[in-house]
Formats: C-alpha cells, structure tokens, sequence
C-alpha cells in the first residue's frame, strides 16, 4: 500500500488513485483451457468496477493480452485515420474494433468466433454494420 493515493490517468482522460501496487494470480483461457497467469505490478483501486490496472512495467508478462489490445488499439487508430476523424471518437472506435473482431477472428476451435465459444450460441452476421465514419443523418418527428 502507498503512504498516499497516487493518481492515475486512463486512456480516456479520466483520473483514478490507487492505494498500492502488487502481484496476482489470474486465469485466461488459451485454446480451451484456463490457465493461470501471474501479473505483476498491478494496481489497485478501490470503488473501480474494473478493479486491476497493469503497469506498464507487466507487458512482458501479459504477452498475449498486450498484443490483443494492441491489435484493437491499432484498429481503432486505422478506422480514426482512415476517415480523418476526430481523437473524441476514439472510445467509439475502440468499442467498434473490439466488436468486429469477437465476430470475426479466427480461434482454435475451427469455424467458431470468440463470441460463438463464450457465449456457447451462434453470433449475430455483421450484415447489420455500417462503415465506420460514414456521414448519417437522423430523423426527429415534429410533436403533433
């Protein structure tokens, strides 16, 4: 635990402290089985629905975590440049990234998606997405 709450900032703008730093054993599931990963350097912040923060000194060890975010992370920022958009859209275009890719990426279990092996159902097509950036209009009935 820290003498003092020490603050820190969230890829969105936000601030959060934390009460202290340490070491944890978590699970993730790699091809079917759990398997238990030790993180390092983690923070912790209390009253956080999402609780664990890894420091930026863990990233050797959360190896295949890093990468998926950093395959999301570089998605979103393709989509924002693509379109020439703003950086305030990032949040969406990260959640758009991350969407896309639970439908669409390839697992070990052949013909499956990550959606389709959590949630142990078919997934929705993606015929429903638009292309992300494009210019909408929307429609306001006026009050009879």
């Amino acid at each position: 635990m820290f003498d003092a709450p020490r603050s820190l900032r969230l890829g969105d703008g936000r601030c959060m402290y934390a009460k202290g730093i340490g070491d944890i054993q978590v699970e993730i599931l790699v091809k079917g089985k759990w398997n238990p990963v030790p993180l390092t350097n983690v923070w912790y912040v209390p009253g956080s629905r999402q609780n664990l923060f890894s420091s930026g000194a863990a990233l050797k060890q959360n190896g295949v975590i890093e990468r998926e975010n950093r395959i999301i992370m570089e998605a979103a920022g393709t989509v924002l440049h693509a379109k020439d958009l703003p950086e305030k859209l990032w949040a969406e275009a990260v959640n758009t990234a991350a969407y896309v890719l639970n439908r669409t990426r390839p697992t070990p279990e052949a013909g499956k998606s990550p959606y389709e092996i959590w949630f142990k159902r078919k997934s929705s097509s993606v015929d429903h997405l638009k292309i992300f950036g494009s210019e909408c209009f929307f429609h306001i009935p006026k009050q009879k």
